[in-house]
């Protein structure tokens, strides 16, 4: 079962520090997700008496996790409030990104912030792989200036993050590489692996980008096509981290043909097609057609209607999952919305499509391409943050008393 708490349990009663533990965590998570509060605003947010979130507040800042901000209020009328924050340079993290062509890492602060990033090339093989993550890890932590957390590390495919294992990647044609324990060998820090898409959907999670849902999906169309769906809060998966992608999936072509959704809408199909009507070189890829669609002329009209029909498509696969899952919340990132007019494009897709039936409460869309959910390595690191600090099943940090 998930208590009301969004952590696995039983029907027990928690004892009082295991009730302390989780409620530290749902603080931080309040923090993280919304800002600074007083006080009295968490206690109402999380319905808890003022005490214990004195008591654990003044935990957490012995921790060194949140400080007090300068008072707020309106002078002599009542008491000052005094919002708490978190403490964003208490530790940084090391987010790593592996992609079919290039490897990117980032040192962040707890916030998200980048402190250094970087990105290199290499041929798709695991061994590059780990000796150019290994290079980076120990290039960029040379660059901290707090405790690193850990390192995160996502990509593609099926992840099996419990394991640390990636089961499939057909792209690079993984089988099965226990990814973590290889990591943890050659870097000598804790190391949490997970699949892009859930990563993305964790970021939506603690740094806000889905503030005020508790169910939701995020669904990202680059060269994958992938989907994480949230439920009260958590990210779902299953025990073995299979599930999420849509690649697959059937979408008519343009011509009305029966195709998949990696056919139409994948970052490759598009740059295979610009490349076709001689719009991009041999040598070009999906930026260089941005960049061409935000200019004036012939040529640039034909780009921007590739990436705008782009998101129409995208709109209707969307509306698949719309019909199957009912979410209040679709967060949508890549580079299908990285031009003005295609989120439109893309709600117009999933209104027209026949599968989008009229109902008194529609889904909220909105762009994931923001800092911190669109980037991939910041993402990464927000799996660290949420797998250490905000993960109530594991508290080792936080001293009793």
């Amino acid at each position: 079962m998930t208590n009301a708490a969004g952590t696995r349990g039983s029907y027990d009663v928690l004892r009082p520090t295991r009730v302390r533990e989780v409620n530290a965590t749902a603080i931080l998570r309040l923090l993280f997700a919304n800002g600074p509060k007083s006080r009295a605003e968490i206690a109402s947010d999380l319905r808890l008496t003022q005490g214990p979130i004195t008591r654990i507040t003044a935990q957490l800042a012995g921790l060194g996790l949140i400080s007090e901000l300068a008072p707020t209020g309106s002078k002599g009328r009542g008491r000052p409030r005094i919002p708490i924050a978190v403490v964003s340079d208490a530790y940084q993290i090391l987010g790593v990104h592996i992609g079919v062509e290039h490897i990117a890492v980032a040192l962040t602060d707890l916030s998200g912030m980048p402190v250094s990033r970087a990105q290199v090339n290499y041929n798709g093989t695991v061994d590059e792989a780990l000796q150019a993550i290994m290079n980076l890890a120990r290039e960029h932590g040379a660059y901290a200036t707090a405790p690193i957390l850990g390192l995160g590390v996502i990509m593609g495919g099926w992840i099996d993050s419990h394991a640390g294992v990636v089961r499939r990647h057909d792209f690079l044609n993984w089988v099965d590489v226990p990814l973590q324990r290889l990591l943890q060998d050659l870097t000598d820090l804790p190391v949490f692996v997970e699949s892009s898409i859930r990563a993305h959907a964790v970021a939506d999670l603690v740094h806000g980008a889905a503030t005020g849902f508790t169910d939701f999906m995020h669904v990202f169309v680059g060269n994958v096509i992938e989907v994480a769906v949230v439920m009260d809060g958590r990210v779902r998966s299953a025990s073995d981290g299979y599930g999420g992608a849509i690649s697959g999936w059937p979408i008519d072509d343009a011509t009305g043909r029966s195709s998949t959704a990696r056919a139409v809408l994948s970052d490759q199909a598009v740059i295979g097609n610009a490349r076709a009507q001689g719009l991009i070189g041999h040598e070009e890829g999906l930026d260089e057609l941005l960049e061409l669609a935000r200019r004036v002329g012939n040529e640039a009209d034909i780009a921007e209607r590739i990436l705008i029909e782009r998101a129409r498509d995208a709109g209707r696969l969307i509306a698949q999952l719309n019909a199957a899952l009912a979410p209040e919340l679709i967060v949508v990132s890549s580079g299908v919305l990285y031009l003005d007019g295609t989120l439109a494009a893309l709600q117009q897709g999933l209104d027209s499509s026949p599968l989008t039936i009229p109902r008194r409460h529609k889904p909220v869309i909105r762009s994931g391409n923001t800092p911190h959910s669109n980037s991939a390595t910041i993402a990464a690191a927000t799996v660290v943050l949420d797998r250490t600090l905000l993960d109530s099943r594991d508290l080792t940090w936080l001293r009793p008393g």
